[in-house]
């Protein structure tokens, strides 16, 4: 009786050309050692952005796809199987009828990439998953929507919001802790800015890197343009915001070694 295998993966993806013949090939091989050749069915099925579904039995098609604007890739579900249930080759002795389904969806904000593997032979199904995690694990990329950056970024959060507690409540005793007489404007500038910083930081955290960095990429056709050309403006723009910020530290620096200097 066939058994059933599944595994997701909680990342991103970039999957270029050679990748997908890669994990293809492989899928396929592997189809071979049970089925024969003439009768392994390969089905490719495409989502686009605009909802429209295509299917082929070409990966060739696939990836003559334009693959932007509206007809841009959104996911693909590649599918081996045989063609009908005739003989099969004998694997290890023991004849078995297989399946391989991989998904990589760029719509599925949990678990996009995952597969399922269907056969009888338990050495085969091991040594196939184990084949195709390999491959997996090339074309895997970071996703700001993953459970580990979510729980990362909780704790981030919390690191950042602790420390400045005391910083406020310093900053509103601040006359008693460095002596010095800051009038309530200037106070309340202050903590308006670190509010604003705080929240900034955060909505930042949360934000940036899915607008910034696309986590899920059919990397052919039109597409390859376009994804390199965000990258570059991301890049740029991260050159501007680390500059910007070292230049911040900068000037509060010297703003308070003046508010020092001039009130002994």
């Amino acid at each position: 009786m066939p058994t059933e295998l599944r595994k997701s993966f909680d990342f991103g993806f970039k999957l270029t050309e050679e990748k997908l013949w890669e994990i293809y090939g492989i899928s396929k091989l592997q189809m071979e050692r049970i089925i024969e050749r003439s009768e392994i069915r390969s089905i490719f099925k495409l989502r686009f952005k605009n909802n429209d579904v295509q299917e082929t039995d070409s990966l060739d098609e696939v990836l003559s796809k334009e693959n932007s604007g509206d007809w841009a890739i959104r996911s693909l579900t590649i599918t081996l199987d045989d063609k009908q249930s005739g003989p099969a080759i004998p694997y290890d002795t023991t004849k078995s009828r297989a399946s391989i389904v991989i998904t990589f969806d760029a719509d599925a904000r949990a678990n996009p990439i995952n597969y399922h593997v269907t056969g009888e032979n338990k050495e085969w199904m091991y040594l196939t998953i184990s084949l195709l995690e390999r491959r997996i694990a090339k074309v895997k990329t970071f996703s700001p929507f993953s459970h580990i950056y979510i729980r990362t970024l909780s704790f981030v959060v919390v690191g950042l919001i602790i420390p400045i507690i005391p910083l406020i409540i310093n900053l509103l005793s601040f006359k008693r802790v460095y002596g010095i007489s800051l009038s309530d404007s200037i106070t309340t500038s202050i903590l308006s800015v670190l509010i604003l910083a705080v929240v900034s930081i955060v909505t930042g955290i949360f934000l940036f890197p899915s607008y910034f960095f696309p986590s899920y990429n059919f990397y052919w056709g039109a597409s390859v343009k376009a994804f390199n050309r965000w990258q570059a403006i991301t890049k740029l723009i991260i050159y501007s915001m680390s500059l910007a910020i070292a230049l911040s530290i900068i000037a509060i620096l010297v703003a308070n070694y003046l508010i020092l200097t001039h009130n002994p």
